[in-house]
């Protein structure tokens, strides 16, 4: 993999990431209201993992989304580096959140299919036009190679690339504006086995490479349990139970976490190493 300076804000002590009191309600009609998270408090400390898990329709992607305010939470706090995303304005907020990137669960969705590679990676300097490297090119041929993609993938199309080839270019869009922080939505369910095992092993390569820290939402367990340095159970829009990644799949409290655990197939690929 290529290898290239990684600059991220300066360490402090403290978590990476600080969320508290986490809430997001959905108004219906008839104000009907539907409680998505329920008050969600946890931190991401620098070069972890933290996994959070539950069935469909838990709360896991909208906790995602509140948390990068893709969508606006309707309460709580959520602090980077000790500047509140919540209270930020649409340019503070976009000036910040190059930091914290997002990988969306679909790659045949999150890339415009009119766009060549090129185009794909190097779209966000021109938002972030400090990070706009000198040879632009160039630059994304090192991004590509450092998620594994030849250069000759630069002038291709999403139609022309694999699922497993788009999550990539999603990956490396993302690194090319030097995050510290991940929030992977599920980014391998979509895929072939055989190809999540390849994605997951990249996604870890760099965590390592770079001190990525990692807010892994997933629904997968056997795969959790590989990547996560703690895991939170999410049902209903809450919590049921937090923890050391070994103290969940050892010794489970929440009845929820049992019966999850237990309708969950082993995926020998993730255990293999492959």
């Amino acid at each position: 993999m290529a290898s290239e300076t990684h600059d991220r804000p300066d360490t402090t002590e403290g978590p990476v990431l600080e969320v508290t009191g986490l809430r997001k309600v959905f108004e219906g009609r008839h104000g009907a209201q539907t409680v998505a998270v329920a008050g969600a408090d946890f931190t991401l400390s620098a070069g972890e993992c933290l996994a959070v898990v539950g069935e469909s329709g838990s709360g896991k992607s909208t906790l995602a989304r509140s948390v990068l305010r893709l969508i606006e939470p309707t309460a709580g706090s959520v602090v980077y580096r000790g500047t509140d995303l919540v209270g930020l304005d649409k340019r503070a907020l976009r000036r910040t959140r190059r930091h914290l990137q997002m990988i969306f669960q679909d790659p045949y969705a999150s890339l415009h299919p009119r766009q060549t590679v090129y185009r794909l990676i190097s779209e966000p300097w021109r938002v972030h036009r400090d990070l706009m490297p000198d040879r632009p090119r160039d630059r994304v041929a090192e991004l590509l190679d450092q998620v594994g993609m030849p250069a000759s993938a630069i002038d291709a199309h999403p139609a022309q690339l694999s699922g497993g080839q788009r999550q990539r270019v999603s990956i490396a869009r993302a690194l090319g504006l030097k995050p510290d922080v991940l929030v992977l939505d599920e980014p391998v369910s979509a895929l072939d086995v055989s190809i999540q095992a390849q994605v997951i092993t990249l996604l870890m390569e760099l965590q390592q490479e770079l001190g990525l820290s990692y807010l892994f939402i997933s629904h997968d367990l056997a795969l959790v349990r590989l990547v996560a340095t703690r895991v939170a159970v999410m049902y209903r829009g809450e919590f049921v139970e937090f923890g050391p990644t070994s103290e969940i799949f050892e010794r489970p409290q929440a009845e929820y976490t049992r019966a999850l655990l237990s309708a969950s197939p082993a995926l020998a690929e993730f255990g293999s190493g492959a």
